[in-house]
């Protein structure tokens, strides 16, 4: 019925099969809702299967803004990840992902 936090623990249960076969594409699609509307946890969540292309294609500047957008918020996991991906992209991507990021938040 659109509540985040509902969302985001339904994310939680496709992902680590609680309930339900494990599954990271309906996962996905729970996190992204939740994600939206601004929950954290699941901001993080997207962007770890964006960068693992668990549930969802592979994309690296995707991946990038969702860490930043839940980095800016605090989440100290999404930071770690972050920095992480941080090497392995070039200035063009972390720019691309950056203005992704500022574009989401200037939205909301």
């Amino acid at each position: 019925q659109g509540d985040p936090e509902a969302q985001y623990n339904l994310g939680l249960a496709h992902l680590q099969g609680q309930g339900v076969a494990p599954d990271p594409a309906p996962a996905f699609s729970w996190f992204a809702q939740a994600a939206e509307q601004g929950v954290l946890s699941a901001q993080g969540q997207m962007g770890r299967m964006y960068a693992l292309g668990e549930g969802v294609a592979l994309d690296a500047i995707e991946s990038y803004k969702w860490l930043t957008i839940a980095s800016n918020a605090g989440d100290g996991a999404s930071m770690a990840n972050r920095v992480r991906l941080d090497i392995r992209l070039d200035a063009a991507q972390r720019k691309e992902g950056q203005r992704r990021a500022a574009e989401w938040l200037r939205t909301r």
